[in-house]
Formats: C-alpha cells, sequence, structure tokens
C-alpha cells in the first residue's frame, strides 16, 4: 500500500463525511450500526467527536453541538440503546455504545433526556445497564474489557445526569452505591474519575429545573440528606476522595498532556486526572452541616486549599466549590479561580 492504513481510513471518513449536513451520513452509519453494530459505533463515534480527543469536553464546539442535533434528528437513539443488553457476549459493541450515548447527550438536555425516556421502551437499554457495566469494572477480577466499558459507561451515566432531572432521578437509587463503590475499587483512573464526577451530580438535592440544579425560585424535589450522612459514614470512600484530593492531582511536574483539562481520552490510567472529580464529590458530600463537619475533621479543608492552587483550571474551580461548601476559612487569600 502506498499509504499507511491510518492515512487511508482518515480519508475514507473524510470523503464519507462530505455530505453529512444533509443526513445522508447519518443514515448509512445507522444502516452499518444495524448490520455491524462495532464498525458502524466505530464511525459513529468518530462523527460525533469532530476531532476532539480531550478526556474531559467542558464546552463542546459548535461543531460538536451540530453533529448531535442532526442525530436527533436522525432518530437513531433506540438503534444504540438496544446495544447496551447485558446478555450480548460482545463487550466491544457495549463499550462503544456507551460511548456513543456519552457523546450524544454531552451538554444536551433535550437528548439527554430523550435517551433516558427511550430506556424505557421493551428491548432498549439505558442507565441501569450503564450503571451495571460500571460496577463489572471494578475489584481485582474485572478485566481489562470489562474496565475500558465500565469507563465509557461512567462518563456516559455522568453525560446524562448532568443534563437531566429525570435520568436523575431514573439514576438515584441504585446508582449512588454504585459509583461509591468504583470511586473505591473502580479498575483504572478514568473509571474513577468518573464515578466521582456522576456521584457529585447524585448526592446533590434535585430541583425541578430542566437539569435537577439549584436554582432561587425552584422547588426541591429530592432531598439528599441521608444519602450524604450514609456515605460520609463510609469511612473507605471518604479516604478514596481525600486521596484522591490529595495525591492524585496535577502538580508542577506532571506533563501538560496529564493535566484533566489538556489530556487525550487515551489517559486513562494517568493519576493526575483524579482530584478535580474527587473535590466534586466532597462539595457534594459538604452540603450537609454534619457531613461537612466530618470532612473538615478529616482535614480536607488543607487539602482543598492546595488543591486550588493547581495549575489546572479545572482542579482549581472544583476546589474552590468544595472550599466554599466546607465553609473553611483557613486558606491563604487567593483570586476566585476561573475555567
Amino acid at each position: 500500500a502506498r499509504y499507511p492504513r491510518a492515512q487511508n481510513e482518515e480519508a475514507e471518513f473524510l470523503m464519507d463525511t462530505a455530505d453529512s449536513a444533509s443526513g445522508d451520513y447519518l443514515r448509512k452509519v445507522l444502516l452499518d450500526i444495524e448490520n455491524e453494530p462495532a464498525a458502524g459505533l466505530k464511525k459513529l463515534i468518530r462523527f460525533l467527536r469532530s476531532g476532539d480527543t480531550r478526556l474531559v469536553i467542558v464546552k463542546p464546539s459548535p461543531e460538536f453541538k451540530g453533529k448531535q442535533r442532526q442525530f436527533h434528528a436522525a432518530r437513531g437513539i433506540p438503534d444504540i440503546l438496544k446495544l447496551l443488553d447485558p446478555a450480548s457476549p460482545e463487550i466491544e459493541v457495549r463499550t462503544r455504545a456507551a460511548e456513543a450515548l456519552h457523546l450524544l447527550a454531552l451538554e444536551n438536555p433535550p437528548l439527554s433526556q430523550q435517551i433516558g425516556l427511550h430506556a424505557w421502551i421493551p428491548g432498549s437499554f439505558g442507565l441501569p445497564e450503564l450503571l451495571g457495566m460500571v460496577t463489572a469494572g471494578c475489584g481485582p477480577d474485572a478485566k481489562e474489557g470489562g474496565v475500558r466499558a465500565a469507563e465509557e459507561a461512567g462518563e456516559a451515566v455522568w453525560a446524562l445526569v448532568v443534563s437531566s432531572v429525570e435520568n436523575l432521578e431514573m439514576a438515584a437509587d441504585k446508582g449512588v452505591d454504585a459509583l461509591a463503590h468504583a470511586v473505591v475499587s473502580g479498575g483504572s483512573a478514568r473509571l474513577r474519575m468518573w464515578a466521582a464526577a456522576s456521584l457529585k451530580r447524585l448526592v446533590f438535592d434535585f430541583y425541578d429545573t430542566v437539569d435537577g440544579s439549584y436554582a432561587s425560585r425552584a422547588r426541591r424535589i429530592r432531598n439528599n440528606h441521608h444519602t450524604r450522612v450514609r456515605l460520609s459514614q463510609d469511612a473507605g470512600l471518604v479516604d478514596a476522595l481525600l486521596e484522591m484530593v490529595r495525591e492524585r492531582r496535577v502538580k508542577e511536574t506532571t506533563p501538560r498532556g496529564e493535566w484533566p483539562t489538556h489530556a487525550p481520552f487515551t489517559a486513562r490510567n494517568s493519576l493526575s486526572i483524579e482530584a478535580w472529580a474527587a473535590a466534586g464529590a466532597l462539595a457534594a458530600l459538604a452540603g450537609s452541616e454534619e457531613v461537612a463537619k466530618v470532612l473538615t475533621d478529616r482535614e480536607a479543608g488543607p487539602a482543598l486549599c492546595s488543591l486550588r492552587s493547581s495549575p489546572d483550571a479545572l482542579e482549581r474551580v472544583e476546589a474552590d466549590a468544595a472550599i466554599i461548601a466546607l465553609e473553611f476559612e483557613g486558606c491563604p487569600h487567593q483570586q476566585k479561580p476561573e475555567l
């Protein structure tokens, strides 16, 4: 061959997506997913990513959002959800289906809500199956394929629960314990990171807003005080979160490619990606006064102060929110971080 295989594949991808604005490419991809799920999902993921390979996508690009809208118009959600079938022996297909769901739900409340509602259709699957995949990636017996699947499932859970109050309510009862277990026993840094980030959202109280987050005139529809207190009594969880903040953070010597705001999604085993998510979970737990006291007694305040001086913006923002939630006043004076 004159050109390397990767270059040939990229050239084919560019030619195939030239007509994507009209939806022709997506129709082809959905047909591919029906006939050859693994190959079809690979094409869909590349299409949706639009070249964005960041580990943590804080703000999707306009092109990224446009691809989500095109998929929504193609009505392909059921085609993806049915591939999460836990009875399927094809772990690669379930892994890619979970990745596709994360990319579709990311910062997209309408699509996220639709994904959650479609999961009720007979023969379809959703958050319960994703949480099952997360659990399968935990513990010493977890196989590599299961850990990778759990990483994608954990990220999909996060994308779904941060965008839709309906998904929050659906995941609340079983999700908290599954995610707490993954924070402690997850088989990779990336899995532990997304578990902590998802746990943060499930531990805050829920309000009757689109995404369930607090708003000044919103009505609280779920008080998670008892959940926060129960989790604070789990010494293993609190230990894990504090270790992530203290030890698994960006330092001055950490290569930029291992910062959560700059790392590619392939940096799945870099311990420095964990602290920002752990800080967010601690902030959520501190929403109950008695839990904040437990965390203060465990010296969470100084650890978060140290994290607030991180060179990574995401760590600074999450640390600052946690310090405010703890009402900790022992930090040196610093400017409020910006993301």
